[in-house]
């Protein structure tokens, strides 16, 4: 598994994504290729039925993209920079979840 689609579907007011969110999603650890596809729609329906229609859009995107996976983070959540590494990990994907990677400095 090398590439991976990473969505974060966001609400007609993005400016309500937390910063601490930008910052884990751009610190997120990956040896393959790792697209962030920022969703953003302020066509004025009801949230469900937007938040549907964006994830319909991005799996069709994720097939056409020939991506082995995709992953959601919503615009609140703050993920470890490790996380896709240990999902390909739980998921059988050794040859990934093996890399190593830096320890950040202190």
């Amino acid at each position: 598994m090398d590439r991976v689609l990473l969505v974060v579907p966001l609400g007609t007011n993005a400016n309500r994504i937390r910063t601490e969110t930008v910052q884990s999603i751009l610190s997120l650890e990956w040896p393959g290729v790792l697209d962030i596809l920022w969703l953003y729609s302020g066509h004025g329906v009801k949230h469900f039925a937007d938040l549907a229609r964006k994830l319909n859009d991005a799996a069709g995107l994720c097939r056409c993209g020939n991506y082995d996976a995709m992953c959601i983070v919503e615009y609140d959540m703050i993920v470890p920079a490790d996380a896709l590494l240990k999902l390909a990990k739980a998921y059988g994907w050794p040859e990934q979840a093996s890399v190593q990677t830096a320890e950040p400095a202190k």
